[in-house]
C-alpha cells in the first residue's frame, strides 16, 4: 500500500534525524551550540536535505490518507524538538522544518501545473 510506504519513509527519516540530533545536542553544551550557530547552519544543513528528499516524491494534494501522514509528521517534528536543550531551540528547530521544508513543499504542490483545482477536487 502506498500510504504505508510513505509513512514508513517518514518514520525512517524522523527517527534518523532524532538519533542524529540526540547525539548532537547531548555532545555540545548550550554555549557551544550558540557559538557553532546550530540553529542557523548545522541543523538546517542536516534536516533540510533529508526532509526535501523525503517530500520531493510526494504530492500532498494526491496523497490518499494525507491526514495520517501529516499526523505522523507532526509527531515526528515533536520528537525532534524534544531532543533540543531548551524551548527556544525547539521553537527554532520547528521553524526551520516548517519554513525551509514543509511550507515550500506545499507551495510547490499548489503551484504545480500538474494540479488542476477543478479536476482534482475530492467529491
Amino acid at each position: 500500500d502506498r500510504n504505508v510506504n510513505e509513512n514508513g519513509r517518514l518514520d525512517f527519516a524522523t527517527d534518523s534525524l532524532q538519533r542524529i540530533f540526540t547525539n548532537l545536542y547531548s555532545n555540545f553544551s548550550r554555549e557551544d551550540r550558540i557559538s557553532l550557530k546550530f540553529d542557523a547552519t548545522l541543523i538546517p544543513s542536516i534536516a533540510t536535505p533529508l526532509l526535501d528528499s523525503l517530500t520531493s516524491t510526494l504530492n500532498p494534494l494526491r496523497m490518499g490518507d494525507y491526514t495520517s501522514w501529516m499526523n505522523r509528521l507532526a509527531v515526528g517534528i515533536q520528537k525532534l524538538c524534544a531532543t533540543t536543550g531548551s524551548d527556544n531551540e525547539a521553537y527554532a528547530l520547528r521553524e526551520i522544518i516548517l519554513t525551509q521544508s514543509i511550507a515550500p513543499w506545499i507551495t510547490r504542490s499548489l503551484s504545480s501545473t500538474k494540479w488542476d483545482p477543478v479536476a482534482n477536487v475530492e467529491t
